[in-house]
């Protein structure tokens, strides 16, 4: 099972998440991709913590690494979704919603050059669940 896989099913379970999390520590050299995910998934990761203080922490590390490589590569599709489920999840005092806007819309204008059809699937099925999308963009996805 591929990282993308792994890390939805961390998004519900504790145990999934510590095993992927296991998992890419374990990988080297850390590409971006690896980098990204394990950002993301330090965030997941916060909601399976007990403290505030620790859920805090993990969810801060996991914000850092994720921004960093979405900055250094703003054009990354899978990173900008990645960003996007996080957005749309966690609680609005974490303060971190900012670019859902911008990335539903980058998702959508980008939808059609995707090559890998898994990740075009879950971004659609993402955007149908989870996005007010205009008519404009509901056909670009159909």
């Amino acid at each position: 099972m591929n990282v993308r896989a792994r890390f939805h099913k961390a998004i519900e379970q504790g145990k999934d998440a510590a095993d992927l999390q296991s998992y890419l520590h374990s990988q080297y050299p850390k590409t971006a991709y690896l980098l990204a995910y394990e950002g993301a998934l330090n965030m997941v990761q916060a909601k399976h913590l007990f403290l505030p203080t620790s859920k805090y922490a993990c969810f801060k590390k996991g914000k850092l690494q994720l921004e960093s490589q979405i900055q250094a590569n703003p054009s990354n599709i899978e990173f900008r979704y990645l960003r996007l489920i996080i957005q749309s999840n966690v609680p609005s005092f974490l303060n971190y919603s900012s670019n859902q806007n911008e990335d539903k819309n980058f998702l959508v204008q980008q939808y059609q050059t995707i090559q890998d059809n898994d990740l075009k699937q879950k971004i659609k099925l993402f955007l149908l669940k989870n996005s007010r999308l205009n008519e404009a963009q509901l056909k670009i996805l159909n």
